[in-house]
């Protein structure tokens, strides 16, 4: 009799769960994030948050790590802030190309990332795309996982 009951009540009870998942409120939504991980460090108005920058880093014929770089700018004037919202995706583009090349090209397997060579190209690619300096890079962060 108990082996009867088992056939029986186990259907049951995963057709009651799957109706009751249908049925179930929806979870709540999760809050509109804004662009960058997490909360901004800063709560400055000239304060413009990137999302991480992430590329492999090659050592012989394959990969031996990823170079992680976390940055912001730095815009006083609201025009020029304006223009980097407007061009985040290019400015992201322009990163990442110069983070690649800073880890295919110059970085070497267990030497301390050179923390002003990144800053420079970071810099140097923010100029190039809003056609003006005006914007200061700002690292927050920079880490080589090896493996």
């Amino acid at each position: 009799m108990i082996a009867g009951m088992k056939q029986i009540v186990l259907p049951l009870a995963l057709a009651l769960i799957v109706c009751g998942a249908a049925h179930a409120a929806p979870p709540p939504a999760e809050p509109a994030r804004s662009e960058g991980a997490g909360r901004p460090i800063s709560s400055a108005t000239s304060y413009v948050q990137m999302e991480p920058l992430i590329t492999a880093v090659h050592y012989g014929s394959g990969v031996s790590g990823i170079l992680h770089v976390e940055m912001s700018l730095d815009v006083p004037e609201a025009r020029l802030r304006a223009r980097a919202d407007e061009r985040k995706a290019r400015l992201r583009d322009a990163y990442t190309t110069a983070i690649s090349t800073y880890a295919g090209l110059v970085y070497r397997r267990g030497d301390v990332p050179d923390i002003e060579r990144i800053t420079a190209l970071l810099q140097r690619a923010t100029d190039s795309v809003l056609g003006e300096t005006g914007a200061e890079v700002l690292l927050s962060m920079v880490i080589i996982h090896e493996r």
